[in-house]
């Protein structure tokens, strides 16, 4: 018997330390990725960035020093919702001229590509929003034979809400780029 945590689809058998692949099923709220980016760090790698970053830091944890210091780092893969879309939005701005105002109507239009938000509430939202350094040349069918010896779970935010914090991340965009645009 080998229990997994709800959202687990990769874990190990405590006594032979053999992994287990948990196939995800798409249903109405949850999808199975179309594809997925390898990760791009080796294990060798990780443990030297993970000393690098402990020299600069010298308040850590000692279970987390210990840790650096005495084991393999794992890869955990996260999973992101990833929207693109076109915008065109129609506004008004009011202007002064000799002394009159009017309105005058503007237009702004956008491609969003690859939004992404966090498909997990296991991790926190402000650090999931700052891992945003794809390289989607590099995106390969998805594959869960992928995930042996990795830590990774499946999306537990469902497709509606991740649109919804896209679109929150969008509107920023456009509101920014339209205040720019405006002559004072």
């Amino acid at each position: 018997h080998l229990d997994f945590n709800k959202d687990s689809i990769v874990n190990s058998c405590p006594y032979c330390n053999s992994t287990n692949i948990v196939e995800i099923v798409d249903t109405k709220k949850y999808k199975k990725p179309d594809g997925m980016i390898p990760f791009s760090i080796d294990k060798k790698k990780s443990k030297e960035l993970l000393k690098d970053w402990l020299k600069l830091h010298k308040v850590a944890p000692r279970k987390f020093v210990k840790s650096v210091n005495s084991s393999n780092p794992v890869g955990v893969f996260i999973p992101y919702w990833f929207f693109s879309t076109d915008v065109s939005v129609t506004y008004l701005i009011e202007q002064y001229e000799n002394k009159q105002s009017f309105l005058k109507e503007k237009k702004y239009t956008n491609t969003f590509n690859n939004i992404f938000v966090s498909g997990s509430k296991n991790y926190d939202k402000e650090i999931s929003n700052t891992i945003n350094d794809y390289d989607f040349d590099k995106i390969i069918a998805y594959n869960p034979i992928f995930f042996n010896s990795f830590l990774a779970e499946k999306s537990n935010i469902d497709i509606e809400y991740a649109w919804k914090e896209a679109m929150i991340k969008m509107e920023k965009t456009i509101l920014d780029d339209i205040r720019i645009a405006i002559p004072p």
